[in-house]
């Protein structure tokens, strides 16, 4: 029987998305900004490069998401930087089952130390809770590949 397809061991086939997958690595800068107007990751991005100057520095989780968006930050920075979510208001964003923000107002972050790689999850919505709360799961990925809780926000 022949076959269409032909094996090579020197040119093996190479897919590349068209469309739907971030596969290039996003470079966001933390910074001392707040809100909006801050270091935010950008919606569809799923590799970002952090960068931070100063542990009082901020970056923001996208505001915008659906369920199962999932980011790598990797912080190839010197120094920690905090991470935050951005007020969605009317809803509640819970960080690791913890209130981040409180409908119109940031409530709590995340330290992310300097070398350190973690993976967010959105959740999705809990829209059984008042007001409804938009949720991420963020753990912490170390140098042999363990999976650990990224922690609380404080």
């Amino acid at each position: 029987m022949a076959s269409n397809y032909k094996q090579s061991t020197t040119k093996p086939p190479f897919i590349k998305a068209k469309g739907g997958v971030q596969s290039d690595v996003v470079t966001v800068a933390a910074s001392d900004t707040t809100g909006t107007g801050g270091a935010v990751i950008p919606a569809n991005a799923s590799i970002v490069k952090a960068t931070s100057d100063g542990t009082s520095k901020i970056i923001y989780l996208p505001q915008t998401y659906v369920a199962g968006t999932e980011i790598l930050i990797s912080n190839a920075g010197p120094q920690a930087f905090k991470l935050r979510a951005l007020p969605s208001a009317p809803f509640d964003v819970y960080i690791n089952n913890v209130e981040a923000t409180d409908g119109g107002s940031h409530s709590a972050e995340l330290n992310v130390p300097a070398a350190a790689l973690f993976r967010c999850v959105a959740r999705g919505v809990n829209e059984s809770a008042t007001p409804d709360q938009l949720l991420w799961t963020i753990s912490s990925i170390d140098a042999v590949g363990a999976v650990t809780s990224a922690g609380s926000p404080s």
